[in-house]
């Protein structure tokens, strides 16, 4: 059983485009929820990352599958 570890990251851009203005309850809670506004290209977005350590042999099996 191996000791090494690895330390996974993913992340990605969570974003929203309205059609329209949202309401105010939505805005409010896009922005409680961590979302920012741009308003040049009118979009909601909201980075997100996510990180574990794991041992080595959970990568080896993740390559496998």
């Amino acid at each position: 059983m191996s000791t090494n570890q690895a330390i996974t990251r993913r992340s990605f851009t969570s974003t929203f485009t309205f059609t329209g203005k949202p309401t105010e309850e939505t805005r409010k809670a896009l922005l409680a929820s961590g979302y920012q506004f741009d308003a040049k290209s009118r979009q909601w977005f909201r980075r997100v990352e996510e990180s574990d350590v794991v041992g080595e042999e959970v990568i080896a099996q993740q390559l496998a599958a």
